[in-house]
């Protein structure tokens, strides 16, 4: 299995942005400075996330910054090695969404490939879930990237997938 996937939390309030990006943070073990395309360099390095945040909600139109993360801590059993977690404006809407590969997924339990995924799907789905009650989220979900595709995902909110039961 090589495939990529995707969690996605669609339209994060501004005021939140950065509240909600400071949790996600504390579950991992490291992060990168910001990076994008189409802006000069000064305008995101050696700057606090917070800063950079504050820069984004900022600009007109859209953009896409991306943080590299080490080891998010989904549960006591579920981590994601390595991953990249993208602040996407569009309009005056936020999204934030995380992309990662089936070889980061660790479950810390012995099983079968397809069992592997589901059991990281089943701990994102409480991971997501606690994020969206703490942020007042409306949507969430999780599925082989991208997860537009809703015949992909492995759930939508409360709801599980397609993908889960396959």
């Amino acid at each position: 299995m090589n495939e990529m996937y995707e969690l996605l939390f669609e339209g994060v309030d501004k005021t939140d942005l950065f509240p909600m990006l400071e949790f996600i943070l504390s579950k991992t073990k490291s992060h990168s400075e910001f990076t994008t395309m189409g802006f000069p360099v000064d305008v995101y390095h050696e700057k606090t996330d917070k800063e950079v945040v504050e820069f984004i909600t900022k600009l007109e139109g859209g953009c896409i910054f991306i943080k590299r993360l080490t080891d998010l801590r989904v549960s006591d059993t579920s981590t994601i090695s390595n991953l990249a977690l993208r602040i996407v404006k569009y309009q005056d809407l936020f999204d934030i969404d995380m992309v990662f590969n089936y070889s980061d997924i660790s479950v810390g339990l012995y099983c079968s490939e397809n069992e592997r995924v589901e059991w990281l799907m089943y701990n994102l789905q409480g991971f997501s879930y606690n994020i969206s009650k703490r942020f007042n989220l409306k949507l969430y979900c999780a599925g082989v990237e991208p997860t537009c595709d809703e015949e992909m995902r492995y759930f939508t909110n409360e709801k599980i997938g397609p993908m889960m039961a396959r």
